[in-house]
């Protein structure tokens, strides 16, 4: 990957900070972790911006250029000691203190020898921390006096800003055992801080409770106020208009932009913002606009809406896990709703107790209004009959229910449903009924004849073939933003996919998110088919 490409991902030139105010980095699975070390380093004077994971805090010094930096050794994605081979190049400048449970010595050489200022065994020692990186010069430990109506400008840091990297989980495999090319320069702008973790008041971080103390006993604050929690005591005052405290970069499950009121036009970096995307394009989430139609998807499309514009009753779509029934559900639940005559209703996870809670669900589904209590089942099925006549005959209006993972649906609720379809017209079936369920649902169903009788249409979704897989990758990419001429997965590597993954849409999905992210890590132009053969040891193990 080209150092433009990475410099172009995000905001405009004007907005890059200058070398004198350079950003903090906090990273830490747990939030309340970070909370702890960013008020405890805030409070020393210094800006601080958060992450949760190894990819997180790369990226990060690629925008931001932290002055100082506190590895954790252990973190997902990328870990302490493949994080600091990559940062050393970017700017030996840079500060790096890493902090481990690990208490091997050969394990602390090792990151001594890559370029760590210091090693420090958790728990940290906050007096020692702040010794090893200079924090005494940014901030003395008597207490400033708070400014008065005379006071015109706060005091500003005048040392470089530190970032804390501190994860709880193993790192990921790194295949490359020397580091990339040195990390491009983007001193972007970052964004004030507008979050904090919430707790109960007065209630100190959970598991934390030792570093609150030493926090406290080492800046010489006394006992919390009454009424104040420890957490609370040790943060600064709200930000106003001056104030120069910088914000967290949020992840869950993948990186977020998040766009700060106060800082428009200024994002958090992500690994498909670097690629030049304007959204993930392998996300598993079930988003119809990213549903491929396939040979087989396509089919099974067409002929549920044909089945549905001819009243036929029941349909049946099968498929094994992670063919794609979930988002197809959702596709035809999308085209059903531009439909005037139609009324569709989703059920994505039919798991009831009882024949009289399901039939409750469902007149509550249908917008029918609820009894005064709860209505024994022949009564209920009383009232969705009336409704069914009166929508579907009257009205002349097409009832559509959709219901995905069937599987899960007990026998008893499976007849109940066959008890729905003996509502009809000489012409149609009152209800349009679509269940979507995996491979184990086919012999459940095969066992109950009067139900297996009623199918009208009877589909097997079928993995994806090489060309599919290649249009599916082509296609997400697309729909995500993607315009430049340049594939980002050579043929060998869509080989290697397809082999991998035996068409399996969510596999494909899978793996392609952690080749795109290794793409960013390692800093190269195209994923090729050794990334993948590295991943799938991981990804499909």
């Amino acid at each position: 990957m080209s150092h433009d490409a990475i410099l172009s991902a995000d905001a405009p030139r004007e907005s890059l900070v200058s070398p004198e105010s350079r950003p903090a980095l906090v990273v830490d699975d747990d939030p309340e972790a970070r909370q702890v070390l960013r008020d405890f380093l805030r409070l020393r004077g210094l800006a601080v911006l958060e992450a949760q994971n190894g990819l997180e805090a790369l990226l990060s010094v690629k925008q931001h250029r932290p002055g100082v930096v506190v590895l954790d050794l252990n973190m997902p994605r990328l870990g302490g000691l493949e994080a600091l081979k990559r940062i050393r190049p970017f700017d030996p400048t840079i500060r790096v203190a890493v902090v481990t449970e690990d208490p091997d010595a050969a394990i602390h050489q090792q990151a001594r020898a890559l370029g760590a200022t210091v090693v420090l065994v958790k728990p940290v020692d906050l007096a020692q921390l702040e010794t090893a990186l200079g924090l005494a010069l940014v901030a003395p430990r008597a207490s400033a006096p708070v400014p008065g109506p005379s006071s015109e400008t706060p005091p500003q840091p005048c040392a470089p800003p530190i970032g804390v990297a501190d994860d709880a989980v193993d790192g990921a495999d790194v295949d490359d055992p020397e580091p990339p090319p040195g990390l491009e320069e983007d001193r972007e702008g970052v964004l004030p801080d507008e979050s904090r973790h919430g707790r109960g008041e007065g209630e100190p971080p959970r598991g934390l409770g030792w570093l609150v103390g030493a926090v406290r006993a080492f800046l010489g604050a006394g006992p919390a106020r009454e009424g104040e929690s420890d957490d609370e005591s040790l943060l600064p005052p709200a930000p106003g208009d001056g104030d120069t405290s910088l914000g967290t970069t949020s992840v869950s499950g993948r990186l977020q932009e998040e766009v700060d009121e106060r800082a428009p036009g200024q994002r958090a970096m992500s690994y498909y913002g670097i690629l030049g995307l304007t959204t993930e394009p392998f996300s598993t989430s079930p988003d119809p606009a990213f549903f491929y139609e396939s040979a087989s998807h396509k089919a099974v499309l067409n002929r549920l809406q044909i089945a549905i514009k001819l009243k036929r009753g029941l349909s049946l779509v099968l498929g094994d896990v992670g063919m794609g029934k979930t988002t197809l559900s959702r596709r035809l639940f999308q085209l059903l709703k531009r439909e005037e005559k139609v009324s569709s209703h989703l059920i994505l996870n039919p798991v009831y107790e009882t024949e009289a809670e399901f039939l409750a669900a469902l007149v509550k589904l249908f917008g029918i209004a609820p009894a005064s209590g709860p209505l024994p089942v022949v009564r209920s099925l009383e009232i969705l009959e009336g409704y069914l006549f009166e929508k579907g005959v009257e009205d002349d209006r097409t009832i559509v229910l959709l219901i995905d993972e069937a599987q899960r649906l007990s026998s008893s609720l499976l007849e109940l449903l066959r008890a729905l379809l003996n509502y009809e017209t000489n012409e149609y079936k009152l209800l349009q009924l679509v269940l979507m369920g995996q491979m184990e649902l086919l012999p459940r169903i095969r066992e109950m004849k009067n139900l297996w009788d009623r199918i009208s249409l009877k589909c097997v979704i079928d993995p994806l073939d090489e060309a599919d897989t290649e249009a599916m990758i082509a296609f997400r990419l697309r729909k995500a933003g993607y315009v430049a001429r340049r594939n980002l997965f050579t043929p060998d590597a869509i080989r290697e996919i397809y082999r991998h993954t035996q068409g399996s849409p969510r596999r494909i999905t899978t793996l392609c998110h952690d080749a795109l992210e290794r793409l960013v890590i390692s800093d190269r132009d195209e994923v090729d088919a050794a990334i993948i053969r590295g991943l799938t040891k991981r990804v499909l193990a």
